[in-house]
């Protein structure tokens, strides 16, 4: 079922299906990491392929240089500007990771959050918007990435 997500947010970004794929697992890795387990158990039984996507964002493609390959090739590992001071006003560590990823995806902030809020409202729609909004509000960095 995420991979319905997946090929929407494809087309409306204009990003191929794999980038689409590691953010929406890069987002949901956050969303695991952060939120009480109960919470994110209940996303992962009523959204089919969650676990999957989180396990491949874990995963560096094998000869591609890592989770988006070449996608970050020009920009030398690392990113700046808008994405950086977002990602250090909203705490480095796993969002700085997210924010890179976006940043190499070609997507700036505004795209970003944007991906986030279509993530946000695509959960709310399968497991409810009491459940996702009890998750934004334990999950500090979508909080920020929504406003």
């Amino acid at each position: 079922m995420i991979d319905v997500f997946i090929s929407e947010a494809a087309g409306r970004f204009g990003i191929d299906p794999s980038t689409a794929r590691a953010l929406t697992g890069g987002v949901l890795k956050l969303i695991k990491k952060e939120a009480p387990a109960e919470d994110f158990e209940a996303v992962a039984e009523q959204v089919p392929g969650t676990e999957a996507v989180i396990a491949e964002s874990d995963q560096p493609a094998a000869d591609e240089g890592g989770l988006l390959g070449g996608l970050g090739g020009g920009l030398g590992g690392g990113f700046g500007g808008v994405l950086g001071a977002a990602a250090s006003a909203l705490g480095g560590g796993d969002v700085a990771s997210l924010m890179s990823l976006f940043g190499e995806s070609g997507l700036g902030a505004d795209q970003a959050g944007q991906f986030v809020q279509m993530l946000v409202g695509f959960l709310k729609d399968k497991v409810g918007p009491e459940l996702v909004q009890k998750i934004v509000a334990q999950v500090p960095a979508l909080s920020s990435l929504l406003s």
